[in-house]
């Protein structure tokens, strides 16, 4: 494409998950494949991510 600019780059995404619950939870079985159940108490998740961008952009010499 005469006048046109080449881009490339790249990204980059990674992501720790955390979880931790703490109480009590009861788990009943219906039938052979379906289950009831609940639970109640405290339930924490962190997350810690990090995301990057690199990119690079050619644009060809431009006619004075």
């Amino acid at each position: 494409m005469p006048g046109g600019a080449f881009l490339s780059g790249t990204r980059s995404l990674r992501a720790d998950i955390y979880g931790f619950r703490l109480g009590p939870f009861l788990e009943v079985p219906i039938c052979r494949w379906l289950t009831f159940s609940a639970g109640g108490g405290l339930a924490v998740t962190g997350v810690y991510n990090e995301f990057s961008v690199a990119e690079t952009a050619t644009v060809p010499d431009l006619p004075l």
